[in-house]
């Protein structure tokens, strides 16, 4: 086995099984990360809202989509906004079974 960025490297198989949900990882590392999700252990926490995440990218994306742009797009059933049509546009199919 040999190290490559910080995770060891191990063959490509499927053979890592979430006991959660099922899901098949090829890695014991990716597993892991998997599992502390179900389980509610992030290594991040956003600053404004307090969301998890596993990553410093997802938390860099999640400021920019969430936090830093302006929400134009508002939801006329409730006091939701979002910074994107296509955001409001899945929560309206989902949380009010209702088409923009």
């Amino acid at each position: 086995m040999r190290q490559k960025s910080g995770v060891f490297a191990q063959e490509a198989t499927t053979d890592y099984h979430c006991s959660y949900c099922g899901k098949s990882f090829a890695h014991k590392f990716y597993l892991k990360e998997h599992e502390n999700r179900h389980r509610g252990q992030f290594r991040l926490y956003c600053p404004v809202c307090q969301k998890g995440f596993m990553s410093s990218t997802g938390l860099k994306g999640h400021l920019a989509n969430q936090h830093s742009r302006t929400k134009d797009y508002r939801c006329p059933h409730c006091d939701k906004a979002y910074s994107y049509k296509h955001h409001l546009k899945e929560h309206m199919l989902h949380k009010h079974r209702a088409a923009l």
